[in-house]
């Protein structure tokens, strides 16, 4: 009797050594998950923080002059604040228009995030930096902060995918108020001599989807300001965004890819000596 007892009992300390390594494997996979949800929030809210910044630059962008049409005309779509599922609709897109793009992106520890670095290189678009965090008060406190953040991405990013990253944008574009705000007046100036110095090429747009002056802007409220800001230009460097809140964004690239295409552009994507828009520093 005492034989089957210490045969019961040992049957069941497996069983119960057996579940919680089923308990504990379940775990790790949700606490996975869960940090994956956290980071795209966090990406999403980040986001979400440069609305206002945007809106004050359209007032700056519908007082810029395009320059008289000739041919060839250029037009060089710019994505910000990915990678995020939404990059992913969107290099399908393009890869079905045989369109090439930019992507400014941010940090992302995650295998998706990884896999989507890998995307975008293998498939031919360029990859800029554009912070690691995208955090305007720890990126724009020193230049030595700012330049840490992309130092950081761009080893993320040449790990990932081979590809040393040469162009950048600044979060809120080069003209932000809140490098003024955070790191005094003449940090924007230092920035840009130091990207410089470093063999770099920054980019901000002259052409607004108005994408992020909400969270949540109309498809064809989209479609409309780019087509309308690409008219008349020679360049167009196009800013849009595709961070997760940007469902818009995707809904609306099919109809401004063929809106450019009748207005005489051919698709390039940005490197370092390309044409540069620069806004007027602060």
């Amino acid at each position: 009797m005492g034989k089957y007892l210490k045969i019961i009992a040992a049957v069941l300390v497996v069983s119960i050594f057996i579940g919680l390594i089923t308990h504990i494997s379940k775990l790790q996979a949700t606490v996975k998950a869960l940090m994956e949800q956290n980071e795209q929030l966090q990406n999403e809210n980040s986001a979400l923080t440069i609305d206002l910044e945007l809106a004050r630059q359209e007032a700056q962008l519908g007082g810029q002059t395009p320059t008289k049409p000739m041919q060839p005309k250029f037009a060089y779509l710019t994505f910000d604040d990915g990678p995020s599922a939404n990059t992913e609709q969107i290099l399908n897109i393009l890869q079905e228009y045989g369109v090439k793009a930019t992507f400014f992106v941010i940090g992302s520890e995650t295998e998706y995030g990884k896999h989507l670095y890998r995307r975008i290189v293998e498939e031919g678009h360029a990859i800029g930096l554009h912070s690691y965090n995208h955090v305007y008060a720890d990126i724009y406190k020193s230049e030595e902060a700012f330049m840490d953040s992309m130092y950081k991405l761009r080893e993320l990013i040449e790990e990932t995918t081979g590809v040393r990253p040469d162009i950048l944008r600044f979060p809120g574009g080069s003209n932000t108020s809140y490098a003024k705000h955070y790191g005094g007046p003449d940090l924007a100036a230092s920035l840009v001599a130091r990207i410089h110095r470093e063999g770099m090429q920054y980019f901000d747009w002259n052409v607004s989807s108005l994408d992020a002056t909400k969270p949540v802007v109309e498809t064809n409220v989209i479609v409309e300001a780019t087509l309308r800001g690409a008219q008349g230009r020679n360049q167009a460097i196009v800013l849009l965004h595709d961070a997760p809140a940007k469902r818009t964004t995707v809904e609306a690239l099919p109809a401004i890819i063929e809106g450019l295409l009748a207005q005489g552009y051919t698709f390039e994507v940005l490197k370092r000596d390309t044409p540069p828009v620069h806004f007027r520093l602060p």
